[in-house]
């Protein structure tokens, strides 16, 4: 584009220096003298318009890659906490119910241990794809960190986020492992924790964390059980003694065991 106008500029001038030539402003120029010019008008519009195009997509492109988990291409966790923030913003303002599921692969050690990083890479990016397909179009998927994940359901409560939950389960035991590699059948598994957010600090910020630690300690739970289940938060929450179920019939209600 200034290659091209400088070029014109150039010609104008040589010929206003050399040739005598009478050089006339575009707007003062009538309407037969300027129509030779329209074709350059034309081809400078043209890569103006291309350049803010290509700027355009170098910027969504930029932003795109800030948001996203280079590895899995689900949102990381900045994008996530940013995310966190609004919904969390819109249950204070219109009370709609937001759930969490805190995810983590099962023995992944193991595998990075004896297949090498590339073969556990592999494994995250099958995990994070049963995510991606096991999430509804609201549903907030993310990388946590590590082998750990994360899925936020607004308009979601505890129990029927266990639909979600239970989808996850399924889909990452179709997941084989290296070399047939793996605690029992050598198909992937997870553990999972499921909150959901009822109150406590009165910032945004604190109640995400309220919301993701109920969800992490039930993920916890869900390990202590054998793995390869999902906890709910609200079995962890103190209970009175006349409501609290028996211990058996609790984790009966709150785990889906191994297939």
């Amino acid at each position: 584009h200034l290659v091209l106008l400088g070029s014109q500029v150039a010609a104008l001038s040589y010929g206003a220096a050399f040739k005598g030539l009478a050089i006339t402003p575009f707007f003062l120029q009538t309407s037969a003298s300027i129509w030779p010019l329209a074709p350059m008008v034309a081809v400078l519009l043209g890569l103006f318009g291309f350049s803010l195009m290509a700027m355009e997509q170098i910027i969504a492109r930029n932003e795109s890659g800030a948001r996203l988990d280079a590895l899995t291409g689900l949102l990381n966790r900045g994008a996530l906490d940013m995310t966190a923030m609004g919904l969390v913003a819109r249950w204070q303002r219109d009370g709609d119910p937001l759930s969490c599921l805190v995810i983590d692969v099962d023995h992944f050690k193991r595998v990075n241990d004896r297949h090498g990083h590339h073969a556990g890479d592999q494994v995250l990016r099958d995990i994070a794809a049963a995510l991606d397909n096991s999430r509804r179009a609201s549903d907030i998927a993310a990388r946590y960190g590590g082998e750990e994940f994360c899925i936020l359901c607004p308009h979601t409560d505890e129990h029927q986020a266990t639909a979600l939950a239970n989808r996850i389960l399924r889909k990452v035991r179709a997941i084989a492992l290296p070399d047939g590699d793996g605690p029992g059948c050598g198909h992937a598994s997870v553990s999972i924790g499921v909150a959901q957010l009822h109150g406590g600090p009165s910032s945004r910020e604190g109640l995400w964390r309220s919301l993701f630690a109920e969800a992490d300690r039930a993920l916890y739970m869900a390990k202590t059980r054998g793995r390869d289940q999902f906890v709910l938060g609200s079995s962890m929450r103190p209970e009175a003694p006349d409501d609290a179920p028996a211990p058996a019939a609790q984790a009966e209600q709150d785990c889906i065991s191994p297939a």
